[in-house]
């Protein structure tokens, strides 16, 4: 029997987090029983991605939305909706789709009413705490399941998926074997950003947004320079939404305020991620409000010990004191104290990043959460 057409839609081609699981997902599936095609906005590393993974792509022009009460923008963005899932009913019809894979909250609002106009079941992956307000219980409603990437981000749901037997949780899974230890790439990464072998090296991985509070890091990384001289941070991202145009030049002013010069490294978006987590020592993920934590998942699996918040998705992945630390929020004293502690003790650097990439192997591997979606997929569908 010929495998089964699955159509994913994300609202945008850039390439973050939620991308990234994407990706891996499509890129896992069994192609003895699926078959998975993209509907995105053309031009963006994902829809470049999955087209350079064998994935064959349907170009879309799908929006992200901010919030407005302005009653011009609310039927504008209503007739866009409606045109666009149109176009999505039609690929759907075109390809004899039975089953929609939506990718996050905002492409539920195309995918749901898309998939009520062609006839086929549709499973929304939400990815965010974002409060849905009146538009919740509906995007709910179109779904025939809805799948959480946390136990934070299901509680946040809760409200809205009726009844609550349509709501299943599923961590992201990461491919532990692109994200592993090697000493080759952390010679080579270090030489290139010119940081010594020996020297201290922290770092942040996050899209340039105030919510991923980056000036924390830095705030931690002005007391660890004082007590190791020889340590460098390095900070992984950009605005990719361009949502927040002044942000960087307010890291640039904290920098120069810390007295922290070259130590810090802006890097930019990076495609290389694995290769630039090798060279590292410890990374610190600062945000209280996060669904889930991509960034400390591929940390652990790379054996790089990671300082998170004991809040929302890092809280269910990291066991304190174990793989990892675990603090309060809004504490750049204490960021800092547990960053110097491994900055000085390397053997604590390597149990606490062992015990972690065990726990991403034993827990966390893209193959056990492929293999979940996919069953979720078999439901659905039948035994086709």
């Amino acid at each position: 029997m010929a495998p089964l057409p699955i159509l994913y839609v994300n609202h945008v081609s850039q390439m973050s987090g939620g991308e990234r699981s994407l990706l891996d997902l499509m890129q896992g599936l069994d192609r003895r029983r699926f078959t998975p095609i993209l509907a995105a906005p053309p031009g963006g590393p994902l829809f470049d991605e999955a087209a350079q993974a064998d994935i064959a792509c349907r170009s879309i022009d799908l929006r992200r939305f901010k919030r407005t009460r302005n009653p011009i923008s609310l039927g504008l963005n209503a007739l866009h909706v409606a045109r666009r899932a149109k176009e999505l009913a039609a690929i759907v019809q075109a390809e004899d789709i039975r089953l929609i894979h939506s990718n996050s909250d905002i492409a539920q609002i195309y995918a749901g009413r898309a998939a009520r106009m062609a006839g086929c079941s549709v499973v929304w992956h939400s990815r965010d705490l974002t409060d849905l307000g009146v538009l919740g219980p509906r995007m709910a409603e179109h779904a025939d399941r809805v799948v959480a990437i946390s136990r934070t981000v299901e509680a946040r749901l809760r409200r809205y998926v009726k009844p609550a037997s349509k709501l299943v949780q599923i961590y992201n899974g990461i491919d532990t074997d692109a994200f592993r230890p090697d000493s080759a790439d952390r010679a080579a990464v270090r030489a290139e950003l010119g940081v010594r072998a020996d020297a201290f090296f922290c770092g942040m991985i996050a899209q340039f947004a105030p919510w991923k509070k980056h000036r924390l890091f830095l705030q931690a990384a002005a007391v660890v320079a004082t007590y190791r001289p020889d340590a460098h941070f390095l900070m992984i991202g950009d605005d990719q939404f361009h949502d927040h145009p002044t942000y960087r030049y307010t890291l640039d002013r904290d920098v120069r305020a810390l007295r922290l010069g070259d130590r810090v490294i802006f890097a930019g978006y990076r495609r290389d991620v694995p290769r630039i987590l090798r060279a590292l020592d410890v990374v610190i993920h600062p945000p209280d409000r996060e669904p889930l934590g991509r960034a400390v998942m591929e940390a652990m699996a790379t054996a790089v010990p990671v300082i998170a918040i004991n809040r929302a998705g890092p809280a269910e992945i990291i066991r304190n004191d174990v793989d990892g630390y675990l603090i309060e929020p809004n504490r750049a004293d204490v960021m800092a104290e547990k960053a110097i502690a491994m900055a000085n003790d390397a053997d604590l650097r390597l149990k606490l990043g062992t015990s972690a990439r065990e726990r991403m192997l034993e827990n966390y591997d893209l193959r056990r959460q492929v293999k979940t979606v996919e069953d979720l997929y078999g439901e659905l569908c039948g035994s086709r």
